[in-house]
């Protein structure tokens, strides 16, 4: 959420202690009203990217961790957690985000096509614009050089972006 390109504003607070933590980006004007001027994808990480993580676990995370909000379990090791978000006019319906996004995807070791990783996409954005979470349900390997590619349907437009990046 916080790599969305139409959040502008956030808050955070802790106590002194460290015990308790929240960082708030639903208030009042936290998301942006300019829509870019063309239909946009942005990905995470970006293209070229490198020293991404192999794997990911994360079991303190509310509502839920990503690995649950696809049907894991919420302490799942996984690969790391893909972004995909769109931006743009196809992106909005009248003056609110469209809920609906709809994410196809595909990841693969470089050169070797037929190694896939599966991808599990959350159902439905997770927060007040297009956006999803993409999960791999095991850990990457180390080392490796791998292929994303997504294909994005919002309404009745479709875009699809290609990238690749390189585990640590």
């Amino acid at each position: 959420m916080l790599l969305a390109p139409q959040l502008s504003v956030t808050g955070f607070d802790a106590t002194s202690d460290g015990t308790l933590a929240c960082l708030i980006v639903n208030a009042p004007g936290a998301w942006r009203e300019r829509v870019v001027g063309g239909d946009r994808l942005y990905v995470v990480p970006k293209n070229g990217a490198t020293g991404v993580v192999a794997s990911f676990q994360d079991g303190d995370e509310f509502p839920h961790t990503p690995g649950a909000a696809v049907g894991l379990p919420g302490n799942a090791t996984t690969g790391p957690i893909l972004y995909v978000y769109a931006d743009g006019p196809w992106a909005r319906c009248g003056k609110t985000w469209c809920a609906a996004i709809t994410v196809a995807s595909a990841l693969s070791v470089a050169g070797k096509p037929s190694q896939t990783t599966t991808v599990r996409a959350t159902h439905g954005s997770q927060y007040p614009y297009p956006s999803q979470m993409l999960v791999p349900v095991k850990p990457l390997l180390p080392h490796t050089k791998y292929n994303a590619s997504v294909k994005v349907k919002i309404g009745k437009k479709t875009h699809s972006v290609a990238w690749s990046f390189t585990t640590a």
